[in-house]
């Protein structure tokens, strides 16, 4: 069975660039706050948002369309090399945000 590389569809498309992004704001993630907070006390300017917060609740969302758009490519028959490995780095790096997020809002410290 040949499997094609690039997606042949745009629901394809989006399923690996959403999972690129999710893999990318995933990896970037634990050390975000820290960066902003500091170039923000350098320029003088607060931060008023809670950085972390927003930045887990973009990766949930993320990784949420990223998943969504997959099985739905998945399910149409789109089988690019492309769309899997958007899928799984999603699934991988996402699912852990995912789990992350719902574990704190079931049981807050």
């Amino acid at each position: 069975m040949k499997r094609a590389i690039r997606p042949a569809s745009s629901l394809g498309w989006w399923a690996f660039w959403l999972g690129i992004a999710s893999v990318i704001w995933g990896v970037l993630l634990p050390s975000l706050p820290r960066l902003l907070r500091a170039a923000g006390g350098a320029a003088g300017w607060p931060i008023p948002v809670p950085v972390g917060l927003t930045s887990v609740t973009l990766e949930f969302s993320l990784a949420a369309s990223a998943l969504a758009a997959g099985i739905v490519a998945l399910k149409k028959g789109e089988r690019s090399w492309l769309t899997l490995v958007g899928f799984v780095a999603a699934f991988i790096v996402g699912g852990f945000w995912i789990l992350f997020a719902l574990g704190e809002v079931l049981s807050p410290h």
